[in-house]
């Protein structure tokens, strides 16, 4: 037995039957009493606690009535409510002139009147009061806001019984989520690329418990390479946990480079319930596909004492894929790759692993954390994990146990990264030195420096991240050479210098 928290005894039934000892109640008061066994559900019951005379009137139900509203009983932003109350009088008198007044705390709510009618409740019996009293609603108010309205029942002899209800305020809640592109007059990848013209479709969720009112949705750029086609859309009214769309169409012109970033700004207002989010989107594919023969298209970490290496043989996909070094038993051959992502999105990969089962895996990790391994002799397959919004380090590791043996070819490739759409990946060192060629600033903005120390007759490439040729220049002899950039569009660029039979390779941001 307990009232207001505090247990006021407790007791071992025997044979159906307990007694409880407590002190004598000298207040009004609800007791409640609770029955538990073992693998039993517990058994609980209210027991009011009334005076041995006269009467004692306790509020048993009430009722929302929002027929001004939309009539689903529950209490709705800028709604007008009628609250009709129950009553019954528990106590052994009759409860004459029965009326009441109601307070609340609540900001989000306005109490605009209280019934003034008094009713009269024999003793046992009971009476329910039509309109007690009238509150509306704030037009913005949190969803699921508990309003707590305390109420004071006197009788004309001046009884004073107080209760209170709680009314959980209903309201919708806006949050954007996601954003597709679907581009069939293009390639049909799912991605934007430059010179496509695509319609992207940007989801929203209402997960408030009510309906909004009528909802527009705008979509707005910073970029000068997109342009908007339609910047708004009639999203309507949004049911309480459901979703809506909104579609856009949109162009990405063809001059913008492969890998650059260009921002989508979504509003959503159903006044005065809104959302925004700005997704921050990548021109084009971001694929490591290895066709240039080397690891100079991305930044990859490849310098440690057991480098990968670029291989023409057993390739997934066109003439070149990535393969572990060779290692010898308790050494490890790692690949890592540091990108950062803008959206929560996925990597993907093929990989093939010839290895002794169950001894020798390729593992694959993201910040440290190892997210998948595989191991024993098995063709290319491809592989997608989730990655979250953020700075990220993927490694590609391949290991061998310290023991002994071998199995199949002790090796393990990898082709077809795909890095998530909304990903730029890290970029190249501010200052790049390969052995006797030193190219800065990098990035650079209106010109490229060259110096090539000791060659003679030297060449330089600028390449597009899609193979695209956009500057070049031969039988340089000059130590200090200056590319101009001034009519090269902003993004990344792989920057190919030959001189001597050799070639020196490197990547450019164009700011």
């Amino acid at each position: 037995m307990s009232s207001n928290g505090q247990i006021l005894a407790t007791g071992l039934v025997i044979g159906g039957n307990v007694i409880l000892n407590f002190n004598t109640i000298t207040a009004l008061d609800t007791l409640y009493l609770t029955i538990t066994a073992f693998n039993g559900i517990p058994y609980m019951v209210a027991i009011p606690v009334v005076a041995t005379t006269g009467p004692y009137v306790s509020l048993t139900s009430n009722v929302i009535n929002d027929a001004g509203g939309n009539a689903n009983q529950l209490a709705d932003y800028n709604e007008i409510i009628d609250v009709d109350l129950m009553l019954e009088n528990f106590g052994q008198g009759d409860a004459v002139g029965v009326g009441l007044t109601v307070t609340t705390t609540c900001p989000y709510v306005t109490i605009n009147s209280s019934s003034l009618n008094k009713v009269n409740i024999q003793s046992g019996n009971a009476a329910g009061i039509t309109n007690a009293f009238n509150y509306t609603v704030a037009a913005f108010v949190p969803d699921n806001t508990p309003a707590v309205f305390d109420i004071v029942l006197t009788d004309s002899a001046g009884t004073v019984w107080s209760t209170s209800i709680t009314h959980l305020l209903k309201a919708p809640m806006l949050q954007v989520y996601s954003i597709t592109v679907s581009d069939p007059t293009g390639n049909n990848n799912g991605i934007l690329e430059p010179g496509e013209t695509a319609d992207v479709t940007i989801k929203t969720n209402n997960k408030g418990h009510s309906a909004t009112t009528a909802s527009t949705a705008t979509l707005a750029t910073s970029s000068p390479y997109l342009t908007i086609n339609n910047t708004s859309y009639n999203t309507g009214v949004v049911q309480s946990l459901s979703d809506v769309d909104a579609t856009f169409n949109v162009s990405l012109a063809s001059n913008i480079q492969i890998g650059s970033t260009f921002d989508m700004q979504f509003n959503i207002d159903a006044n005065p319930y809104s959302d925004n989010k700005t997704f921050n989107m990548v021109a084009g594919e971001i694929l490591e596909n290895f066709e240039y023969g080397n690891f100079t298209t991305y930044p990859w970490l490849n310098n440690g004492s057991h480098p990968w290496t670029i291989t023409n043989s057993g390739t997934f996909q066109g003439a070149y894929s990535a393969r572990s070094a060779t290692i010898a038993d308790g050494d490890t051959s790692d690949l890592a790759i540091t990108v950062n992502v803008y959206n929560n999105d996925s990597i993907s990969f093929y990989m093939l692993i010839s290895s002794e089962m169950g001894w020798d895996f390729l593992s694959f990790y993201i910040d440290g954390t190892l997210i998948d391994s595989y191991s024993g002799v098995y063709g290319w397959a491809y592989k997608s994990y989730p990655i979250t919004l953020g700075q990220h380090t993927l490694t590609w590791a391949y290991i061998k146990d310290e023991v002994c043996c071998t199995g199949g070819q002790d090796l393990a490739m990898l082709d077809n990264i795909q890095f998530p759409p909304s990903t730029m990946v890290t970029s190249a060192k501010d200052f790049s030195s390969i052995n006797s060629v030193t190219v800065y600033p990098n990035p650079a903005q209106d010109e490229l420096t060259i110096i090539t120390k000791d060659f003679k007759n030297v060449e330089v490439k600028l390449f597009a991240m899609d193979g695209k040729l956009v500057y070049s220049a031969a039988n340089i002899i000059s130590d200090v050479y200056k590319m101009p950039l001034n009519d090269i569009s902003q993004g990344m660029y792989y920057l190919q210098i030959k001189a001597d039979n050799k070639f020196y390779n490197s990547k450019i941001i164009k700011r």
